[in-house]
């Protein structure tokens, strides 16, 4: 979540440490400019997400609400430990933050805990003498070189009363009763009708957390969580989620990208083209050269964006043709596969498209959907391989090596449409650093060198980092001042 003051909003974060790991605890209040439901006494932690803000294989985060002002408690065990309690669980507390305002607010916490083992399952529970949620689990991802998984995608929900929310709550549930088996979800922004509403997130994060307290939600906003005037950023939204803070600065979690298995994701807030936030061209460029090079750094088999107006619209929109003229070359030159967008409340898939020509060779597919009941009912097919209208639905995404199988469903999971997509072949060139060879920069690159000295094994040339002839402490130190530049 990042740290924003603006419009009387902001929060701050705290780290705590616990045996063998690390948990960075944060408690935000939100001034929404409405009573909140916090107003009563909250039996026991709600409102349960689980996203990523680091290494989806030894960490996992998580947000809920509880009453303000609380030592809150996260406790969790490997599954092989866990019988029918937490005896020997991990625990640490963190110490809640508390805002001055005489207007009723919303609470929420965030926690991340760290040095967590690949592909395991983890039992949790966060709460304290007052009371405990029930228990949950999570499980990390596999080792960086998976090839096979699922993950899902839902369009725009943009709700404006309770029962259709409920809908889109069936929607999800029956998608995970389908794909249970699916590593996390994609929302690609729109999620409320206004950001300012607390009753629209409190009735989203109620069905939502039905399924992503069991399984990461990464999101990107959309315009309708950026309308706090004289601010143009999301602020409910960034506070509200925990997302990665890997994006340059002044935009993070806004713009920020992870890795899982052999997909990379890159997740961007198109918004920035509609002028509410009042960037000058030098933020554009900024934007820009964070999306090249974060692209460019990637070594996944599969480049993977997601977006909320869309870089190929169907109907007009000036803020889509701001990103179909400034960040679909960038897409074209550093081998992105896949776009998934929201906005224009159709489904439709476009054929594969580069230099606005259908291109089987280099072209990227373009894949708009919509979750929620809200609907358009017309667009410009020229470059749409299937356009559906009127229908919720939602996506899964089948990676099988370098083949993709994309299939989307309507609330009731009958299939709307399928295809297969085949990455691009790519060639890239090794990263300084990345000694390990996994596409990153990071502590592992660093333990790997100091390991390497200090068993006086062969070294590979590619641990020479700065070039001098020999692989010493300079090298590791080297890679340090990389990786730390990158965080």
């Amino acid at each position: 979540m990042t740290g924003i003051k603006a419009a009387g909003l902001w929060k701050r974060s705290r780290i705590f440490s616990a045996v063998l790991v690390v948990i960075a605890l944060t408690a935000g209040f939100l001034i929404l400019g409405a009573a909140a439901e916090g107003s009563s006494t909250i039996p026991a932690p709600k409102q349960i997400m689980l996203s990523w803000t680091g290494d989806p294989t030894s960490t996992q985060t998580l947000t809920w609400n509880d009453n303000p002002d609380l030592t809150e408690v996260v406790e969790y065990i490997d599954k092989t430990d866990y019988t029918t309690a937490f005896s020997g669980a991990l625990q640490a507390a963190a110490m809640s933050l508390q805002v001055s305002t005489t207007t009723t607010g919303y609470w929420r916490y965030e926690a991340t805990v760290s040095g967590l083992s690949p592909s395991t399952v983890y039992y949790y529970r966060i709460g304290n003498s007052a009371g405990w949620s029930t228990a949950g689990t999570f499980t990390t991802a596999p080792p960086k070189s998976t090839e096979n998984f699922l993950f899902s995608y839902f369009g725009d929900i943009q709700t404006t009363n309770e029962t259709e929310m409920q809908a889109w709550g069936t929607l999800l549930q029956n998608a995970y009763s389908a794909y249970g088996q699916m590593a996390f979800g994609l929302q690609g922004g729109d999620i409320v009708e206004s950001g300012l509403d607390l009753d629209g997130w409190q009735a989203f994060l109620n069905q939502a957390t039905t399924v992503f307290s069991k399984i990461p939600f990464m999101s990107c906003n959309g315009n309708h969580e950026s309308n706090f005037a004289g601010v143009g950023k999301p602020v409910s939204y960034l506070q509200m989620f925990a997302l990665p803070t890997n994006g340059p600065d002044g935009f993070k979690e806004e713009f920020y990208s992870f890795n899982y298995g052999n997909c990379h994701y890159t997740v961007l807030n198109a918004n920035v083209f509609s002028g509410e936030e009042n960037l000058t061209d030098s933020d554009f460029t900024a934007l820009a050269d964070w999306i090249r090079n974060d692209l460019q750094s990637s070594r996944a088999t599969w480049n993977i964006v997601m977006l909320h107006q869309p870089a190929l619209p169907l109907a007009a929109d000036s803020v889509c043709s701001a990103v179909k003229a400034n960040w679909v070359p960038i897409f074209e030159s550093t081998g992105v596969d896949l776009v998934i967008e929201g906005h224009q409340h159709v489904y439709s898939r476009s054929y594969p498209m580069y230099g606005g020509k259908i291109d089987y060779t280099n072209g990227i597919t373009y894949l708009m959907g919509v979750s929620g009941s809200k609907f358009y009912s017309t667009a410009d097919e020229t470059y749409a391989a299937k356009t559906i209208y009127n229908t919720s639905n939602y996506e899964i995404f089948e990676v099988d090596g370098s083949h993709m199988y994309v299939s989307s469903y309507d609330k009731n999971g009958n299939l709307l449409d399928y295809n297969t997509l085949t990455a691009k072949a790519k060639s890239y060139s090794a990263v300084t650093g990345d000694v390990n060879n996994d596409g990153i920069v990071n502590m592992d690159d660093v333990n790997a060198v100091e390991q390497a000295i200090k068993n006086s094994a062969d070294y590979s040339q590619v641990m020479d980092i700065n070039s001098d002839g020999t692989v010493d402490i300079r090298d590791a130190q080297k890679i340090l001042i990389t990786y730390l530049a990158l965080c």
